[in-house]
């Protein structure tokens, strides 16, 4: 706080220096004045950086070239600069630390770097701020380029009109935080806007009435209303369509959506009454017609619980993905022939898809898993006599959820488990994982055994393409992660033929991050395959190699994979994680790079006995 304060205290004195923009734009001293006045984002007192990143020119090129994103390192704790823009704001932990170089404070930072106008004003405000004068003027000069460059149909070229948009986005943005006070933004907002007539518009306005009538709850605490009132604090940042998708528990602001969806038939006549009710969410939805992005609302949230609960019988396939809300009527009429069939009833009948490509209704299993989890069994062996599918899990986080008892639980999976095919044995281990862990390891180290025998035998998981991919089996072995389970594990690898070999060494990294037993355990893993001369000139790859014809060994993948976790850059473009990319590297240059590697694994690992 007291270098922030220090940094702003010292405008006056760099003021004079400050260069005169074009007309119609004004001095960056004056934009620095307005800056601040808006209640815009300050620079943290933090290292600033370049983070090298590789760009496509557009969706058809096959050429990359390397770029620089500027930022402000922040702490790894989930920091990063709160503006209109997080990626101003770089956290450590993408990509590799040496991707990652201090930035000069010259006009040398924004050599190459790819900024937009938004991103350029912020830069050029902090360095004034900091008094880099060079590069705040010349981060400058770029912002008013970006604005000149705007496409004919956007009619803003002003650094003024961009200052009040960024004062609206970060106002929009800290609306989303969480408990963060929404009346008191809005009153902020509206006082700043006092002073600007310009700032908020008549529609701007009318948002700022809705995010204080927000702020407002209906019902009494206990009901169903009170319920709806919560969704309120509902937030996802996926990006993807409205509503949660899948049973997820481990989310707690999606929290209040399931627990209003486990009220299950008893909501919904509350719910149609808030079909249209327009108070926001915290968050955003992806739509199909302009504006795209759409304020996500409590009816938007209202009506997919009720077009779920109907088995998505109501409103169409695509209602949901215009942003509009559920028509009342039609969802009334459903509602009544649904209660003359009975809730139970209703929904055991619509918990399995027709189809074997039939999308998963995990809400319609979640209700049953909370009111009738008696029925589960009977979802479950139903799920198990079906082909298995991705997009339906099988259920399996609705009964892991459930109220039923623990050992009935475990004997549900061990049906799962001891099934014939491997996709639905995946899916009751990951269940076991959460429901008894001890017995989940031993089960994953037969599991191991049975691919080992397999692709021995020229079959199994890692050659049928209907069959769970490697990356899947290694999350099993890392949630095991005991000794015995990595060793079955890298049995079966090696028993695997050459490119699947790849594949499932190239799904392994060290992840910094975790306990010391699980990266120790991943770097043997790796470290053992380094010696593998087996080679594969990646005949199903063929989008990868259009100008180059060559093949990569086994060894090579392992050298990669381990270059990543030290930091140690290879020819190529650097912020692909592809264990590939080592195909650029010449014949010595490979085995110097896995004899520093297997160097540096040997001292880590001895470092941790």
């Amino acid at each position: 706080m007291a270098a922030t304060v220090a940094v702003v205290l010292a405008w006056a004195a760099v003021f004079a220096q400050d260069r005169v923009a074009p007309p119609p734009h004004p001095p960056l001293a004056e934009v620095v004045k307005e800056y601040v006045r808006l209640g815009l984002p300050l620079p943290p007192d933090a290292e600033f950086v370049r983070v090298e990143v590789w760009l496509t020119p557009d969706d058809e090129g096959t050429r990359r070239r390397r770029a620089y994103r500027l930022a402000f390192r922040m702490p790894a704790a989930r920091g990063f600069l709160r503006s209109p823009r997080p990626d101003w704001g770089y956290d450590g932990s993408w990509p590799a630390a040496p991707l990652v170089t201090v930035a000069p404070r010259t006009p040398a930072a924004l050599d190459l770097a790819h900024l937009d106008n938004e991103q350029a004003l912020f830069f050029a405000v902090s360095c004034k701020l900091r008094g880099w004068d060079d590069l705040a003027a010349a981060a400058y000069a770029r912002c008013i380029d970006l604005l000149g460059g705007r496409d004919e149909w956007d009619e803003r070229g002003d650094v003024r009109d961009a200052l009040r948009e960024l004062a609206w986005s970060h106002f929009r943005t800290r609306l989303t935080e969480p408990n963060a006070d929404r009346k008191k933004l809005a009153a902020e907002f509206r006082a700043t806007a006092a002073r600007d007539p310009d700032l908020a518009p008549p529609a701007k306005r009318r948002f700022l009435d809705r995010v204080e009538a927000t702020a407002t709850r209906h019902g009494k605490p206990g009901t169903v209303a009170a319920l709806i009132d919560d969704l309120t604090e509902y937030w996802e940042d996926d990006g993807g369509m409205l509503g949660p998708r899948s049973g997820s528990r481990d989310e707690s602001r999606k929290d209040p959506y399931w627990r209003l969806a486990e009220r299950g038939f008893d909501a919904v006549p509350e719910l149609l009454k808030h079909l249209d009710d327009d108070r926001l969410a915290r968050g955003g939805s992806v739509g199909l017609k302009p504006p795209w992005i759409f304020e996500l609302t409590v009816g938007h949230l209202c009506s997919r619980l009720v077009f779920d609960l109907s088995g998505r019988t109501v409103g169409g396939d695509f209602w949901e993905r215009r942003g509009d809300f559920l028509d009342a009527g039609l969802a009334a009429k459903w509602f009544d022939a649904a209660k003359k069939v009975g809730e139970e009833q209703w929904l055991l009948s619509r918990a399995i898809p027709t189809d074997d490509g039939g999308r998963a209704e995990s809400l319609i299993v979640r209700v049953l898993a909370a009111k009738y989890p008696d029925c589960l069994p009977q979802v479950y062996r139903t799920m198990l006599g079906r082909k298995a599918s991705y997009q339906l899990d099988d259920f399996v986080p609705e009964i892991v959820g459930s109220k039923l008892p623990a050992a009935r639980k475990v004997a549900l999976l061990e049906e799962g488990v001891a099934h014939a095919d491997s996709t639905h044995r995946y899916f009751a281990l990951r269940g076991l994982a959460e429901v008894d862990h001890p017995l989940f390891c031993r089960r994953v180290l037969r599991e191991l055994e049975r691919v080992r025998a397999e692709l021995v035998a020229g079959k199994g998981w890692f050659l049928d393409r209907d069959e769970p991919s490697p990356f899947g089996l290694g999350g099993l072995v890392e949630q095991a992660n005991t000794a015995d389970v990595w060793r079955a594990f890298a049995a079966a690898t090696k028993a695997a033929p050459t490119p699947a070999r790849m594949d499932v060494i190239g799904s392994v990294w060290v992840d910094p991050r975790a306990a010391d037993t699980m990266r120790a355990a991943q770097l043997r893993f790796l470290a053992q395959f380094l010696d593998d001369r087996s080679v594969d000139r990646f005949p199903r790859r063929e989008e990868y190699f259009r100008d180059w014809d060559g093949a990569i060994g086994v060894r090579d993948v392992a050298a990669s994979r381990l270059a990543q976790h030290y930091g140690i850059p290879l020819d190529s473009d650097p912020t692909r994680i592809d264990p590939l990319r080592v195909r650029d590297l010449g014949t010595l240059s490979r085995l110097v790079l896995r004899e520093q590697v297997r160097h540096l694994a040997a001292r880590e690992l001895a470092g941790r006995k």
